[in-house]
Order: C-alpha cells, then structure tokens, then sequence
C-alpha cells in the first residue's frame, strides 16, 4: 500500500506499507488475572466469586498473530445460574463472574 501525504509548508512524504491479508485459522483466549495455588498445583476450578477477563487472540494458519480483524466476538454458556458474562472493555474481550458452584461450558 502506497501512502502519500503534502505538509502544509509544501514538502511531499511517500512511504510504502506491506499489509497482509488472511483469514483467521485459531483463536487463543487467555485469562486476566493469572491465577496461581500456593503449591504451583494447577487449579481445579475457578473460585467462587472471583472476576476473570478473558482475552480472545486471533492467528492466522501461520501462527502470525493479528493486529485488527473484522470478526464479531459471541460467547454463550450453557448455564447461565453459575456464571456471570459480559462484554469487556475492548472489542476482543469478555468479562466472566462466578456465582454458583457447579459446571458450565463456554462457547466462544
């Protein structure tokens, strides 16, 4: 892409961009907070009441990660008494509270 631009004290910029174009292949969602066990144990469970922002990273086939997209964020569970969901802040994020215990599946 060629972009040109004339100051106005009369001096002519050009620069040349490279964009590349792809479909997005995979998508890696990762958790705001990082929850850590005092042991190092891996978590069996998200705690009661706690709030996690979770963040959707979109990848071409190459594994090149996406500086913009154009692509709708849907999230659904299938139990809507154990968790709380929401849009987060920014465009690729979603906010999730838990409110029950028990297990839900999420769709993204």
């Amino acid at each position: 892409t060629l972009f040109r631009s004339q100051e106005p004290f009369g001096i002519n910029q050009t620069i040349i961009v490279a964009v590349k174009v792809s479909p997005v292949s995979y998508l890696r969602i990762s958790t705001s907070p990082i929850l850590y066990a005092q042991s190092k144990e891996v978590l069996q469970a998200i705690p009661l009441g706690i709030t996690l922002t979770f963040t959707v990273h979109f990848h071409d086939n190459s594994g090149d990660s996406f500086h913009s997209q154009n692509a709708a964020l849907n999230f659904a569970t299938n139990r809507d008494d154990f968790v709380q969901i929401g849009k987060g802040a920014v465009n690729n994020t979603f906010v999730i509270r838990t409110v029950n215990v028990g297990l839900t599946l999420l769709g993204v």
